[in-house]
């Protein structure tokens, strides 16, 4: 037997099954590569569709903004029924929103489901958009970044009707209408070809920085007031239908024995006019330069003044003097007068008075910055400040609520104004001398005093009117907790 001859087992092959572990790792190594750069891919794509919903989300926000600002500018004509305005019934541009429609997107879908029925859609424009582009340059929003941004914006108006004041409702023609509403804007945000789209909405509400218009074309605070040679034209209702006053004061008003002072119904004062007549156009605005209620008789239109050489106190001046009154039956005297003018016809005690004109009015520091351009609020003060009307104010569309803290005054028979003169008590017991010309509104004197000259206030309510509906006297808030990033 041959002993060199030994069992030897086989070599193992150990490079195989490196070869087949390396294999494995590289495989393992190739998916999480593929994996990785497939999320990335992914997540490249996310933040970009990120990145351009926030870049429309930019669009429909200014949209949102610049589409305000547009109805501020269009407050009178968005609310008006006469021709042009908005609610004209021969070419209304708000549609109810009770009326079935193709817009895309509705408007109406934004507001609360159970106020619809009273809203109203915008429809003026095309395909119901607001052609906010007329009011502002063209090239106001046209890029974002490196991307064609445009915008569209839409509108609903809601006409509060306050005959429950703690409940007001939306209403296609209010019972009590007091002129408050609130606009709801939807604007849709687009970046041109990348598929994006972004929508927001938002209501604003309104308030009036004339909180009422004043009862009378006359109102005055102090313990007596002369009334010189004025001519004053009364509210005609202002004492219940038909029951006309002219003055509302806290003390006595004084009809002078020497002075002209009288007052008449508007009717009579138009037609006793002089030269230049008044034409039609301003026989319906109750506009006269040369109109007057010297001569009328006091069975023909005259309230209070002289009757022959005796003054006469009709049932047009609610003043206070132990009812002394020439009417028949006597005028009590005035009840209830405010303790507050500033509150009364602000809204705004007193107290808080320079905060809110400082916050609200345009600060000037002599009424020759005034024309007949001019609308909104004023506040006249400063050291040297004075006030001198200029020959026009205001206009029957746009007028001015001045506020002074100096006397006021101005000569000539062409002066006009339209608006209301509040003259605070810093301006001391000869608060207004006019010497001619006209007051289309009211006159507010918080400290009382004399009037110089003769004036002619007339009660106008046609500028009243316009005062709380100018864009110049209302302000827009958001209103909590309407805005959304969705239509509905």
């Amino acid at each position: 037997m041959n002993t060199n001859l030994r069992n030897h087992p086989p070599r193992r092959q150990q490079g195989v099954s490196t070869l087949l572990i390396a294999m494995l790792l590289l495989a393992i190594l190739t998916i999480i590569t593929l994996f990785a750069a497939r999320y990335g891919v992914n997540e490249q794509r996310t933040s970009g569709n990120e990145y351009r919903y926030k870049m429309a989300f930019h669009a429909a926000e200014t949209g949102l903004h610049q589409s305000l600002e547009y109805v501020k500018l269009n407050t009178m004509t968005m609310l008006s029924t006469a021709t042009g305005g908005w609610l004209d019934p021969v070419a209304m541009q708000w549609q109810p929103c009770s009326t079935a429609t193709t817009m895309d997107p509705d408007p109406c879908l934004a507001g609360p489901s159970n106020q619809r029925a009273g809203m109203y859609r915008y429809v003026g424009g095309t395909n119901g958009v607001l052609p906010v582009s007329d009011a502002i340059p063209a090239d106001a929003l046209d890029m974002i970044g490196e991307f064609d941004a445009g915008y569209a914006s839409y509108a609903t108006l809601c006409r509060l009707d306050m005959t429950i004041p703690e409940s007001p409702q939306c209403a296609l023609t209010p019972t009590t209408d007091s002129g408050e509403f609130y606009i709801t804007v939807v604007s849709r945000g687009t970046i041109e070809n990348e598929n994006a789209v972004a929508t927001v909405k938002q209501s604003f509400g309104t308030f009036h920085l004339l909180g009422r218009s004043p009862d009378a074309p006359l109102i005055a605070a102090g313990t007596s007031i002369g009334l010189g040679n004025a001519e004053i034209v009364p509210n005609p209702d202002a004492g219940g239908p038909g029951i006309p006053i002219s003055i509302w004061s806290a003390g006595d008003a004084q009809i002078s024995a020497m002075g002209s002072f009288e007052t008449c119904h508007l009717g009579e004062w138009l037609n006793n006019y002089g030269n230049p007549a008044p034409s039609s156009q301003d026989v319906l605005n109750g506009i006269c330069a040369s109109c007057s209620c010297s001569g009328v008789s006091l069975d023909y239109g005259m309230l209070s003044g002289h009757k022959g050489g005796d003054k006469y106190e009709g049932e047009d001046i609610i003043d206070i003097d132990s009812n002394s009154s020439d009417a028949t039956p006597k005028v009590m005297d005035a009840q209830n007068f405010p303790s507050d003018l500033f509150a009364y016809t602000f809204g705004v005690s007193r107290d808080n008075a320079v905060e809110y004109l400082t916050q609200y009015a345009t600060q000037i520091n002599s009424c020759a910055a005034l024309d007949g351009t001019s609308s909104g609020l004023y506040w006249v003060t400063g050291a040297d400040a004075s006030c001198s009307l200029p020959d026009i104010v205001g206009s029957l569309t746009g007028p001015v609520v001045l506020v002074s803290d100096v006397p006021v005054s101005g000569s000539g028979n062409k002066k006009q104004f339209f608006g209301v003169i509040f003259v605070r008590e810093t301006a001391g017991t000869d608060a207004f001398t006019l010497n001619g010309g006209q007051i289309y509104g009211s006159v507010v004197l918080e400290g009382g005093g004399q009037l110089h000259g003769s004036p002619s206030i007339v009660y106008n309510k046609a500028v009243l009117a316009n005062i709380r509906n100018s864009p110049g006297f209302v302000r827009y808030g958001p209103i909590p907790g309407s805005w959304s990033d969705s239509l509905q």
